[in-house]
């Protein structure tokens, strides 16, 4: 078998490429549409879609249907499991169709129950959008079904390079609204339409490939029998209970924009902004970790479940030394990041550093949330998503609060920060009863040890690394010229030389892991 490893690699350098080109979408995007009434109608539209994929591709559909054509494949059922993927297809695919026509028919409606606080003219903006974007989940589900069949097989590849293409199609988009507004004088509205359109064409390019590639595994589509009718009433009634728990992080959300549209314009953008770069290293690390994890949970699940105990502890450990440098980084950093790349006529100096306060909110949490979606998947790959669904409410119920006690007095910040608190606590739910549940213990000596040896490690590094960023700021405040200094240190030029000191730091902490004593089964071992 393939080291995990190995296959979290090849997932994370496609997730790497996607967020590379997701982060230069939104720096495009910040530079195009900046933050303000325009944006704001942009990201309700784009938003909500991606709060139906949370909900019908995702998050319930992939954890609820995997366990089931994992053991069926292993079983040698594969044709059977052929039989379940097409009944799939063709019963959510039917339900999405509805869906999408709801959505274009009361659109204005929908807009408005999700962001009252806007002005009817945003309102008036995000209507075209949104049902321009609507036609997206129907590929996106039929996307995630197929995804379930190619990682039944272990199959990755595809399904990870979808994003990257996906962000290709947005790009284009982009410099071609750009190039209509800027050139041809075509009015702002319309040419956010046409990066719509890219947007569909985008999702039809990645059901192709996908669908090209079910087939190539040996799937194929056949009728449907009892044999396969039992499984998917299996698969359904594991769905509905998982759709609140998967989509939790998405609810949040939306909660947290609809407290965001009653303040000034551009605050549901500068959340968007944030959420959106805070997101790369959960895809890049944490979402490749798990996906890969999940299969490997449902098998553990069927076979031995003494194994959780250790995957668990080193889950645990693996995600703490990628994340706890990661998210002191992304502290230290998050405001000069926002005010050096995004600032432009359209994105305002105080709009950055609003946004940087915002990151920095969400970035305290990484590690949480990072853990949070490995944890899952134990109780996914044992059919307990209930229990997800119960902890997932209480969390929202703790947003609310939070968000009612602090947007007046903290605004967008505060609304950002009571979902981290609120998703954070899920976490510690989700962690504390795997014990009870399935007897998962944890060896606190030894997780102790660990994370001196990282606290030494990261200490180590941060002091390295501050004295070689003292070392070459000095020198470019001291010896370069004034009509250079000023791009080196306040606008790009200032990753031109941040960035590879960054690169060496992250380097320092893969080559002296073995000094420090670190040892991690998911890099030293194989599974």
């Amino acid at each position: 078998m393939s080291s995990v490893k190995n296959k979290t690699i090849e997932l994370g350098v496609w997730a790497f490429l996607s967020k590379f080109l997701g982060g230069l979408r939104e720096l495009l995007l910040a530079r195009f549409i900046g933050a303000g009434v325009f944006s704001d109608a942009f990201f309700t539209a784009f938003n909500l879609i991606n709060s139906l994929r949370s909900v019908f591709a995702d998050g319930a559909l992939g954890v609820s249907s995997l366990p089931t054509i994992v053991r069926l494949v292993s079983a040698g059922d594969k044709k059977i499991a052929c039989g379940l993927i097409s009944l799939l297809l063709f019963f959510f695919e039917s339900v999405i169709f509805f869906v999408c026509g709801l959505g274009i028919w009361f659109a204005p409606q929908i807009i408005f129950v999700f962001q009252p606080g806007f002005s009817p003219e945003t309102i008036a903006l995000a209507i075209p959008f949104f049902r321009l974007l609507m036609p997206m989940i129907f590929f996106i589900t039929a996307n995630a079904i197929l995804t379930t069949a190619l990682h039944s097989v272990n199959h990755f590849t595809v399904p990870a390079m979808s994003p990257t293409i996906l962000n290709i199609f947005f790009l284009v988009g982009i410099f071609g609204a750009y190039f209509c507004n800027s050139y041809f004088l075509i009015p702002m509205a319309l040419s956010i339409n046409l990066l719509c359109v890219f947007l569909v064409a985008g999702v039809i390019v990645q059901f192709i490939l996908h669908l090209i590639m079910y087939f190539k595994q040996g799937f194929i589509f056949c009728c449907i029998n009892r044999r396969v009718f039992n499984n998917f009433k299996t698969v359904i009634n594991v769905f509905w209970p998982s759709v609140i728990g998967a989509s939790i992080g998405q609810f949040n959300f939306l909660i947290d924009t609809r407290f965001a549209s009653y303040l000034q314009a551009g605050s549901v953008s500068l959340i968007s902004y944030a959420n959106k770069f805070v997101d790369l290293p959960l895809t890049v690390f944490a979402s490749s970790f798990a996906t890969i994890m999940l299969p490997s949970f449902s098998r553990v699940a069927l076979e031995d479940e003494e194994e959780l105990s250790f995957l668990v502890q080193e889950s645990f450990k693996l995600i703490l030394w990628v994340t706890l440098p990661m998210t002191l980084f992304f502290f230290v950093f998050a405001e000069k990041f926002f005010t050096t790349m995004l600032v432009s006529k359209r994105f305002t100096l105080e709009q950055a550093v609003e946004a940087g306060m915002i990151f920095k909110t969400l970035a305290i949490g990484i590690f949480a949330l990072a853990l949070q979606k490995i944890v899952a998947n134990i109780y996914y790959s044992k059919n307990q998503n209930y229990i997800i669904t119960i902890s997932g409410l209480s969390t929202l119920f703790i947003n609310v609060l939070l968000n009612n006690l602090l947007v007046k007095n903290y605004g967008a910040m505060g609304l950002t920060f009571a979902t981290t608190v609120s998703q954070t606590s899920q976490t510690l739910i989700l962690v504390f009863l795997l014990q009870s549940k399935f007897g998962v213990t944890f060896n606190i000596k030894s997780l102790s040890r660990f994370l001196f040896k990282v606290s030494l490690q990261m200490l180590l590094g941060a002091l390295l690394f501050g004295a070689a960023y003292l070392v070459v700021n000095k020198f470019i405040m001291f010896t370069i010229p004034e009509s250079i200094k000023f791009f080196l240190l306040n606008q790009f030029g200032y990753w031109l030389w941040v960035g590879p000191l960054s690169c060496l730091l992250g380097l320092f902490f893969l080559i002296s892991r073995k000094s420090f004593g670190i040892n991690l089964f998911f890099m030293d071992g194989e599974f």
